[in-house]
């Protein structure tokens, strides 16, 4: 029953808060402010739907590579569901980007906020990925350090955010 437990939790916090809650949550409070990004509606949303299918691709091919090289399920993101894993993943889509979440859900809520022409939504956005890259630097980077030691450092150095950058 605990598993069960998890699991809801585990899809609550993989899918439900980051693909549903959240952009609702913009799109209900920024939908009466009309401080428009561009001023032809079609080629915002046509700009954003571009930006969202990238965002989404970012995030499946972080979780794939997570489930093939770690065995972790790709709900999770919380760490509620699967074990510490005592593996560093530097192959798939991280072997070129260092932080490909944070990377396609910026990218996702951002084309959210242009599919929705707000500068608010784009203000909102950005906050977002400013608070998950201080997350990452603050929580994440110490854990990895720690598990990881130099393998980890040197893969930071190669992999800053986007190789061959």
């Amino acid at each position: 029953m605990k598993e069960k437990i998890k699991k809801a939790i585990g899809m609550t916090f993989g899918i439900i808060l980051p693909f549903i809650l959240f952009p609702a949550y913009i799109y209900f409070y920024c939908k009466d402010y009309h401080a428009f990004i561009l001023e032809n509606d079609f080629l915002s949303g046509l700009i954003g739907f571009v930006l969202i299918i990238f965002g989404l691709i970012f995030i499946i091919l972080a979780d794939i590579a997570m489930q093939i090289y770690v065995n972790q399920n790709p709900l999770n993101r919380l760490n509620l569901l699967a074990n510490k894993t005592k593996i560093l993943v530097t192959n798939g889509i991280y072997r070129y980007f260092h932080h490909p979440l944070s990377i396609g859900y910026f990218l996702f809520y951002f084309g959210f906020s242009f599919a929705l022409n707000s500068k608010i939504a784009s203000l909102i956005s950005f906050g977002t990925f400013i608070f998950m890259i201080y997350y990452a630097k603050k929580y994440e980077e110490k854990e990895l350090l720690s598990d990881f030691g130099d393998e980890y450092l040197t893969y930071k150095k190669e992999k800053f955010w986007i190789r061959y950058f």
